[in-house]
């Protein structure tokens, strides 16, 4: 697994939270900075999407194509079986 694909499974928890349960991070997050430029390596156009000034919660959209994304190429699937595999 790449390292962008690392960050992001890492912060599986935290993208989810963003993304479907509302939590707001403020800007200039470390988390959020690590986990955008980690995305940015897929799709270049994710940390323009998060730069909305009138939004209150304007992570998550983007966090919402991150979430997407991981879940469409089986990340977050992985884990799972990986921790299952180490008990």
């Amino acid at each position: 697994m790449k390292q962008h694909e690392e960050i992001l499974v890492k912060h599986k928890d935290f993208i989810t939270s963003v993304a479907l349960l509302g939590a707001s991070p403020q800007r200039g997050n470390d988390i959020v900075t690590e986990i955008l430029n980690a995305y940015h390596l897929i799709d270049e156009t994710i940390i323009d999407q998060s730069e909305c000034e009138t939004c209150d919660n304007i992570y998550r959209n983007s966090f919402k194509v991150i979430l997407a994304y991981c879940d469409s190429v089986n990340w977050f699937q992985e884990e799972k079986k990986t921790k299952t595999k180490t008990k």
